[in-house]
């Protein structure tokens, strides 16, 4: 969690040349799920998305599908032509990688 709010903090200082974008999902004013993506340096169109989160008590309720879409709808309007999405191969992630998998990430 500490490296995602120094991110957030790079990101409100140094605005888009930073390279990190958000997309935050809210209930009752309170975040319950964000994604985190930006361009991948040295490649031209290509996005990364660094992270996906929605907390425990929100979860299987479509907000992470919710959350990707809405990344990726942005990431295109920023010039995206690829996202690229990440995760370990431990078997905790196993339902990470599904959730990647049903979404055409490969």
């Amino acid at each position: 969690m500490d490296l995602a709010v120094e991110l957030v903090a790079e990101a409100l200082r140094l605005g888009p040349s930073s390279g990190y974008n958000f997309i935050m999902a809210e209930e009752m004013g309170r975040v319950v799920g964000y994604t985190c993506f930006g361009p991948i340096p040295c490649t031209e169109n290509r996005f990364d998305l660094y992270w996906i989160v929605v907390l425990d008590s929100h979860r299987g309720r479509g907000l992470g599908r919710e959350l990707l879409a809405r990344t990726e709808a942005a990431a295109m309007t920023l010039g995206a032509v690829r996202m690229y999405a990440e995760t370990a191969s431990r078997p905790q992630y196993a339902p990470t990688r599904a959730f990647y998998l049903a979404r055409g990430y490969r």
